[in-house]
């Protein structure tokens, strides 16, 4: 027996740049959908933020205790640092 299409593994499309979360303006829920982010290191990547002004790298986010380059590197096709208006 086959399984129905809706239970087959598909390979996950890269993001649409479009869709992809901006630092410079993302809110904590926002932020909560990338993968190992809760509320607290949510909280802590919004503090940086308004530490810094603005991200100006993804990269920024390994000042943020409780982050490591393995998740940025996971997270990078999914970020944007656009400039605020």
């Amino acid at each position: 027996p086959t399984a129905p299409p809706s239970a087959v593994p598909s390979a996950t499309p890269s993001p649409d740049p479009e869709m992809r979360l901006n630092l410079n303006t993302a809110s904590a829920a926002e932020l909560q959908t990338l993968p190992g982010v809760g509320p607290v290191l949510a909280e802590r990547i919004l503090a940086l933020r308004a530490e810094l002004g603005v991200f100006g790298s993804i990269w920024q986010l390994i000042y943020v205790d409780g982050i490591s380059y393995a998740m940025i590197t996971d997270w990078r096709e999914r970020l944007t640092v656009e400039a605020t208006p």
